[in-house]
């Protein structure tokens, strides 16, 4: 990275805002009426769920190819649709719990948009962490919120925690407490600790997490591009590899199916 004057941390943060501030905008419109989703399992009993990888920058890709996404289905569906209303669960860890977290945040209507616990999301959320002081991994997900107290926490700080990378930050505290007052305390650092999605194919320069320049965003905008019209693959557990799909056209024609 070939900035003066910018430091490690501010580049962090500076990529963290590019997000906040691309999600909002992806979220700026209310979502269909509450009790009106989309959701494909109530139709043929598919659940569908939606993985988000990290990766700081990097998350360049998976936000373009949702937004490309979520364009075909408003044009299949009319633009009230929202990426929200068709995934029954959605997950992500560092910066794909950034994107999850805003994709399934309430907002219009009087809907708050701040101040939102885990089990609040449009649907169901699955956010990866890792306790400092436990030593142990620590997910939180809408089903567990329901009927645990203690991990009904801030949305907010599931996804601070969860996007707070070792060496960068100190793991974020917070902590939860019960009707009755009894708290429990979290010291969570980044998710992609104990599980993530790396982009295998990039550059070590454009794969980066603090590299924040507009070229190397204009990049990987690029490479999500490429992505979207390379031939379907499917991962192969037997020989560890990514395999094509027969007849299974580019990516970009699977998304329109």
């Amino acid at each position: 990275m070939n900035m003066k004057g910018v430091n490690c941390i501010d580049l962090i943060n500076m990529w963290k805002l590019v997000f906040l501030c691309m999600l909002l905008i992806l979220t700026k419109s209310p979502s269909i009426t509450e009790g009106n989703f989309v959701g494909s399992s109530s139709d043929d009993e598919i659940i569908t769920i939606l993985s988000i990888d990290g990766g700081g920058v990097k998350g360049v890709i998976p936000a373009t190819i949702l937004v490309e996404l979520e364009s075909m289905l408003q044009d299949l569906d009319g633009d009230d649709v929202h990426i929200v209303d068709y995934f029954d669960m959605i997950g992500g860890s560092s910066t794909g719990a950034i994107i999850g977290g805003f994709l399934t945040t309430p907002n219009g209507n009087g809907r708050p948009l701040y101040g939102i616990r885990v089990h609040e999301t449009l649907t169901n959320v699955v956010i990866p962490s890792f306790d400092s002081k436990l030593l142990n991994p620590i997910i939180f997900t809408s089903t567990k919120a329901k009927t645990d107290e203690y991990m009904d926490a801030l949305l907010s700080d599931v996804i601070i925690g969860s996007s707070s990378p070792p060496l960068a930050y100190p793991p974020h505290y917070f902590n939860t407490c019960t009707s009755h007052q009894v708290c429990r305390e979290f010291n969570l650092f980044d998710g992609a600790v104990i599980s993530n999605n790396p982009v295998d194919t990039l550059s070590s320069s454009e794969a980066n997490f603090a590299n924040g320049t507009k070229a190397n965003l204009l990049r990987l905008g690029e490479r999500a591009q490429e992505l979207l019209n390379q031939n379907l693959t499917s991962f192969d557990p037997s020989i560890y590899k990514f395999v094509p799909v027969p007849n299974g056209g580019t990516t970009r024609e699977a998304l329109q199916k």
